[in-house]
């Protein structure tokens, strides 16, 4: 495997090379890439690659890789999700780790965030001059253990029926061709699959978390969310596949293809109309999208997106930069999923979207013939469509490095003004 990423790299998160606004370019190292989305994961100043119980932290302005090691037991890293001012780590053990980064911002950053109105960067002031550093939690302080200091394994523990298998760990989940989705919106239908209490208990370990500044997010094998440390009591008696999250908003996605939204949806980003905040915090079926059956949804800072079991892209938000794929219609906010704007030279009835991945705002799609789609804003070349291209507001096809025309894309990228493929080698 061979990880390429492109757009923002002032901090040299990507290439020592430092420039703004980078083409597609290879992530150097001695690297194990897996087939899965949680060991990479891209910061504002910098970029983190999983292995083992191990990680690599490039950026923050340093020319070399800082590797640090987890404390305790060896267990490998099953998800990392990072958010400006921290990291936070699942280890396949149900372990949980969280890194706090400083927050400081050079003057050009600063510039920068005056400019485009995003959230601002972060830039690492570390003392670290060896390139290689070995923490150990006795000696550092920067890292964590959210175990102790949060009690959340103590909510990871709960009674399931044995004989109903409820088993939602990565390889036992249900293809998605074999996946049941409702033809109509039944939010109590799907309630209805209540657990069972038995008295026998499974240690219910963590798979995913996604974060923001004032998010994490977490979801567990069985299929039970919480905003940490709580568990989320909306969620109780359903089985949950997925979570994601903007700057402020949330969504989940339902083994029976439901997808709910929480948070402020000032900009339409939960997929109705919403007057604010407060109103928001109680998870809330989005009724455009049922009966579609969704497989797969993504956020962006301000915007989401959701794809079916037929392959077809829905999104919705703030469509600021051309994210949302409404053609014509920049800052638009659109409250309610539709389906995305395509270029002409896209084959509908033959072409399917196999992926789906937002950044703040952009928006990328693959398709089941290897190609590569994706709108939205590209001032630091986040699409790899060159510098004289500041945004565009339908998918368009991108291009991908020469040498990888013919080699499979496995996976995509998308976190704040970076793009990624991971691409079977």
């Amino acid at each position: 495997m061979k990880l390429y990423a492109c757009g923002f790299n002032l901090n040299g998160q990507i290439s020592k090379s430092v420039n703004a606004k980078l083409p597609w370019t290879q992530i150097e190292g001695n690297h194990k890439y897996g087939d899965r989305d949680s060991m990479v994961a891209f910061g504002f100043s910098y970029v983190i690659l999983c292995s083992g119980n191990q990680i690599k932290i490039s950026g923050f302005d340093n020319p070399s890789v800082q590797q640090l090691i987890l404390p305790g037991p060896e267990s490998p890293i099953v998800n990392v999700s990072t958010y400006n001012t921290h990291v936070i780590l699942i280890q396949s053990n149900g372990n949980i780790w969280k890194l706090d980064l400083p927050k400081s911002r050079s003057k050009q950053q600063r510039k920068i965030e005056e400019k485009s109105e995003c959230v601002e960067l972060t830039q690492d002031q570390s003392e670290t001059t060896s390139g290689k550093a070995i923490l150990d939690k006795s000696q550092d302080d920067d890292w964590q253990d959210l175990n102790g200091l949060t009690q959340i394994n103590a909510l990871f523990s709960c009674e399931l029926d044995l004989s109903e298998e409820l088993d939602l760990s990565e390889h036992s989940m249900p293809k998605e061709e074999n996946v049941s989705h409702p033809a109509y919106s039944s939010e109590d239908k799907c309630k209805s699959k209540r657990r069972k209490k038995s008295g026998r208990h499974r240690r219910n370990h963590l798979r995913k978390c996604v974060t923001s500044d004032n998010i994490q997010l977490l979801l567990s094998e069985q299929g039970q969310v919480f905003h940490m440390p709580s568990r989320m009591d909306h969620f109780l008696d359903l089985v949950v596949t997925d979570i994601a999250c903007g700057f402020d908003h949330c969504l989940a996605l339902t083994q029976e293809g439901i997808v709910f939204s929480w948070g402020n949806g000032s900009r339409g980003q939960l997929g109705y109309p919403s007057s604010g905040t407060d109103a928001n915090m109680e998870p809330r079926e989005i009724r455009a999208l049922s009966g579609l059956g969704v497989v797969q949804i993504s956020a962006g800072g301000w915007h989401s997106a959701a794809r079916t079991q037929d392959g077809f892209l829905y999104a919705w938000g703030w469509n600021n930069g051309g994210q949302v794929g409404v053609e014509g219609k920049l800052d638009l906010v659109v409250h309610d999923p539709h389906p995305m704007s395509w270029s002409e030279d896209f084959d509908s009835q033959n072409i399917k979207v196999v992926d789906v991945a937002c950044g703040s705002r952009h928006t990328l799609a693959l398709c089941d013939d290897n190609s590569l789609w994706g709108c939205g804003w590209n001032e630091y070349n986040q699409l790899s469509m060159g510098c004289g291209v500041s945004q565009v507001s339908v998918m368009t096809r991108l291009s991908v490095p020469e040498h990888v025309k013919n080699c499979p894309i496995v996976k995509l990228f998308a976190e704040h003004w970076n793009s990624g493929i991971l691409v079977q080698s």
